[in-house]
């Protein structure tokens, strides 16, 4: 198949955007059941994308598992299809309708073909009419489209752009070693007083980041091309708040990038809704401040952050968590 080496797409609100550089792998017409249910029609076109080539520009798409081994991701605002995966599959394939170029990626093969409408095989030779020619001129004038174009802007529609430079982006999978290495040097600065840090445990965190999104994100910050920051963003749900709660859980700038505002700056993002990060409505920002680190308690509490009237009470559960051998594998 002859491809472009770089593909973007997205959904048709522009909530959800990504981006792939590299060689595609094969384009094909899947008409099983469930794909013709995911998609609400004949079936789903799909392209087979390296994953860990793949990155999210904008927000991130929600999950549902159609089956016990297979991931469908969409957008949970405008419920555009996205990707199909099966657990442990290098490639995803992406829909071939959410690219901003389709044609170029053409079906080489048509698969799940049991599950073919009966219909399919006849739509090349219903009769074809234009837009403009199966319309009035009263109803063109109202087909003003309100979807995202096909091509990346700053922002969807009805959603803000940023004000300040993008530095702060979605993590991918090739980012995640520089991650754990920056994890050391937080620990070693900004040591747990409750866990001892733990290398395979924070691989599992991105893993789990990257196949649950519903989990939450990783954000790194990139300054001419090398990441020099990440943050470690959970949500949780709240009753009593009446919403989604972002807990930025672990937040780490290089030494030679601080003092430059990069760690306000990806905090006063999620407070102002920047989805390009947080893709989901929140209604609060949480943050731990260890009482060994009072430099990054000013710094919250210069942003707006105030101690909570409520005690946070935890109860280990033993044999409940994962071993560092078991997270890593082995």
């Amino acid at each position: 198949m002859s491809a472009p080496k770089a593909l973007s797409g997205g959904c048709q609100c522009g909530r959800v955007r990504y981006r792939f550089e590299g060689d595609p792998g094969h384009a094909e017409a899947c008409h099983c059941r469930m794909c013709q249910k995911a998609g609400g029609n004949w079936g789903l076109a799909l392209i087979a994308l390296e994953a860990d080539r793949l990155v999210w520009t904008e927000g991130r798409p929600a999950e549902f598992r159609s089956s016990p081994i297979v991931a469908r991701g969409f957008c949970d605002q405008c419920g555009t299809p996205l990707y199909m995966r099966e657990d442990g599959d290098p490639q995803i394939e992406i829909t071939i309708g959410s690219l901003d170029a389709p044609n170029a990626a053409p079906p080489s093969r048509a698969v799940g073909v049991e599950s073919k409408v009966h219909w399919f095989d006849t739509l090349a030779s219903l009769p074809a009419y234009r837009t403009e020619e199966d319309r009035t001129p009263g109803e063109l004038a109202k087909l003003t489209s309100l979807q995202h174009p096909d091509y990346d802007a700053p922002c969807g529609p009805g959603l803000e752009a940023a004000t300040e430079p993008a530095h702060w982006r979605l993590a991918c999978e090739q980012d995640f070693d520089r991650i754990v290495e920056m994890n050391a040097r937080l620990n070693a600065e900004d040591p747990s007083e409750a866990m001892p840090f733990d290398v395979a445990m924070m691989r599992r965190t991105l893993t789990e980041m990257r196949v649950n999104p519903v989990r939450g994100a990783v954000a790194v910050l990139e300054l001419s091309g090398q990441c020099c920051g990440y943050a470690l963003l959970i949500s949780f749900w709240s009753n009593e708040f009446g919403g989604e709660i972002c807990a930025i859980d672990e937040l780490f700038v290089e030494p030679e990038c601080r003092g430059r505002g990069f760690a306000t700056q990806i905090v006063q993002s999620l407070a102002r809704g920047d989805r390009r990060i947080w893709p989901r409505r929140t209604v609060m920002l949480a943050v731990e401040a260890y009482r060994t680190n009072p430099r990054a308690k000013a710094l919250y509490e210069k942003l707006g952050f105030k101690a909570s009237p409520n005690h946070a009470l935890t109860l280990g559960l033993a044999g409940r968590g994962v071993t560092p051998r078991e997270a890593s594998g082995s």
